[in-house]
């Protein structure tokens, strides 16, 4: 009986332990989690300009169901250009925002993978003006001038940032001088009324505008207006080009021979202009060139002087690509480029070489960008000129190990390291030669 009785308190005692140990299968414990469920392009969120969209995402327990009482909360990098109102984001400008969801009150805590919100203009809305003028009295399309009394209709075109047009988009027009030419400001109808030169503006909004000159001249053969040829907008430095302009009168007729004109150049000392339109590149830089004949200027042309033997690039590479140890050295190579993408290193001087390891304590670099380890760890080696520079990280190693354990197999090895176990006995150790370990 007592047998018995101890054999059942052993039964409930293993059944306590083992309720213990290895709790009810039923009870699993699951990771916490916040499920995005807003659907992106990829890990983008795609929105235009004054767009909003409702954020969704769901809280995950440790039972592993959701939990609809847990509030969430949302966070954007970039609050100029796209902010969170509640769990609306609302799209404020042009650009990028990384986006998070995380618990309320606990935005260092629990938190989605971060997706990106893309902010781009509203296809809709207007970003450029382009204007035309056309003189109904003298039915030419694309005028330049009038004469007095002559009618004009303004014509725009308007463009989204694609460069698409758009349609029905309401502008109003406005004249700089309605001395010389008046404008209706809702049909863009003008008026040519006395000598001078007038700019007329086609403007959406008070916030996006675009303006055309027209002279109005005395006669149909005098010189109304002057324009600079051909399109080149670039030129290197010592490289010399010819511009040449036309003189056309009110009717876009060109005049010939040209009359003498008068060039100039905003900034001599990077762009020089002769008399004679010729073109020089100095230095560098940016210059704005125009030629007027007397009152009359035409449109200048910007030209930006680009120097061939300016280093904008330098690409680095390595003679060695594993991992060095102490002692051990390795070159680096510098090819310095222009903005053609051509190789000018040889023409380059003053290349230099520097770590961020300024004690030297995990490699030392010289002048000629080689490298010796030092000791193990990680820095990175910088080459510079002109204002450019490029980095290369380099780690070193650990030393290499040696086994130092004597040979003795058949061979009868000393045990010193320099053992004989290849000798006569054929012994199964090598005497200790040393072996390498790399890890990158």
């Amino acid at each position: 009986m007592l047998s018995c009785l101890r054999w059942s308190v052993g039964v409930l005692s293993m059944v306590f332990f083992f309720s213990c140990v290895f709790p009810d299968s039923t009870d699993e414990i699951f990771e916490e989690r916040i499920v995005l469920l807003t659907q992106l392009s990829g890990d983008t969120l795609h929105l235009v300009v004054g767009e909003e969209k409702t954020l969704e995402a769901q809280y995950f327990g440790l039972d592993g169901k959701i939990d609809e009482d847990q509030a969430l909360a949302w966070n954007s990098s970039e609050e100029k250009i796209a902010r969170v109102d509640g769990n609306t984001l609302i799209a404020v400008s042009e650009g990028v925002s990384e986006i998070i969801s995380f618990k309320e009150g606990n935005p260092q805590g629990l938190k989605t993978e971060v997706f990106f919100a893309k902010v781009s203009p509203d296809p809709k809305e207007p970003k450029q003006i382009e204007i035309s003028a056309r003189n109904q009295s003298r039915n030419i399309d694309n005028a330049k001038g009038a004469l007095v009394g002559d009618e004009l209709i303004f014509s725009a075109q308007v463009l989204n940032y694609k460069g698409t047009p758009l349609s029905d988009i309401a502008l109003s027009w406005k004249s700089d001088n309605e001395n010389v030419i008046s404008v209706e400001s809702s049909t863009g109808k003008g008026t040519a009324l006395a000598l001078g030169t007038a700019k007329i503006h086609a403007v959406y909004k008070e916030i996006l505008s675009k303006s055309l000159s027209l002279r109005v001249s005395e006669d149909a053969d005098t010189p109304n207006n002057v324009e600079i040829q051909g399109d080149k907008n670039q030129i290197e430095v010592d490289e010399e080009i010819s511009l040449e302009a036309v003189v056309r009168n009110v009717d876009n007729e060109e005049i010939s021979p040209t009359p003498s004109l008068t060039w100039s150049s905003s900034d001599e000392e990077v762009l020089s202009v002769d008399q004679e339109g010729n073109l020089r590149g100095i230095k560098a830089g940016t210059a704005e060139i125009s030629c007027r004949l007397g009152e009359i200027k035409a449109e200048p042309r910007v030209f930006e002087v680009k120097d061939p033997n300016a280093p904008v690039e330098i690409v680095l590479s390595i003679d060695n690509s594993t991992n060095p140890k102490p002692g051990e050295t390795r070159q680096l190579k510098a090819v310095v480029k222009n903005y053609k993408d051509e190789d000018i290193t040889e023409g380059v001087s003053g290349l230099t070489w520097e770590s961020d390891d300024t004690d030297g304590s995990v490699l030392t670099v010289d002048a000629n960008g080689r490298v010796t380890a030092v000791a193990k760890g990680t820095a990175t080696v910088t080459a510079s000129v002109g204002g450019v520079s490029a980095d290369f990280e380099i780690e070193v190693d650990p030393p290499a190990t040696s086994d130092n354990g004597g040979g003795g197999g058949n061979g009868g090895g000393n045990g010193d390291g320099n053992g004989d176990g290849n000798g006569d006995g054929n012994g199964d150790t090598n005497g200790g030669e040393p072996t390498q370990t790399q890890s990158r």
